[in-house]
């Protein structure tokens, strides 16, 4: 029986086959750190996230994960087993895709993500780092950071705060996700798997 991680190092491998990607990050935080997206990747400029859960894995919070996984990351997917996915099909949203890994450890699309294009101004400014938001927001009327960022979120428009989203992203994990490339080896390992996280 895999767990998370031991999915997660092989799913890494289908996407490198498959697909010319800008980065894949491990334990992403956003919302403020409130929450943590099992593996995000970029490709054009367009954010994908998935939730991983093993047999392990409990399910009873995958609906308020995969809704803030909605409100933040443009594509959305759900990475799991045949088990777990059989005791939440009918609670999955519409949006969401659904990946299963068989049996044999080959990935199956089930559904295909639908891209999130009304996503949450509010999950998306409390995802950009405080650099970023020191950055766009110089005035000094706005003294603290939870300020420059309910400023961002009223006076900018939600491509803007996605923009700034993606520029967050690139700048945490794009350094580690060539580093990843470099050292690892035929496959993926779990040692390699900590290349993709940020500390």
């Amino acid at each position: 029986m895999l767990n998370a991680d031991q999915i997660k190092v092989r799913f890494i491998d289908e996407l490198l086959k498959s697909y010319n990607l800008e980065i894949i990050a491990s334990e992403v935080s956003f919302f403020q750190g409130y929450r943590k997206a099992d593996l995000v990747c970029m490709k054009d400029r367009k954010t994908i996230a998935f939730e991983v859960k093993s047999d392990r894995d409990k399910v009873y919070r995958i609906n308020d994960q995969l809704k803030d996984y909605k409100d933040t990351f443009q594509f959305c997917y759900l990475l799991t087993t045949k088990d777990q996915y059989k005791k939440i099909v009918n609670t999955v949203p519409y949006k969401v895709g659904v990946i299963i890994i068989n049996d044999d450890q080959k990935f199956v699309t089930v559904k295909q993500a639908i891209e999130n294009k009304r996503l949450s101004k509010h999950s998306l400014v409390s995802s950009i780092n405080n650099n970023k938001i020191n950055k766009v927001i110089k005035t000094s009327k706005h003294s603290t950071i939870n300020d420059k960022r309910k400023y961002l979120e009223e006076h900018s428009t939600l491509d803007n705060l996605n923009d700034y989203f993606i520029e967050t992203l690139k700048l945490k994990y794009m350094s580690k996700f060539k580093k990843f490339l470099n050292d690892r080896g035929q496959i993926t390992t779990l040692t390699d798997l900590y290349y993709l996280q940020s500390i």
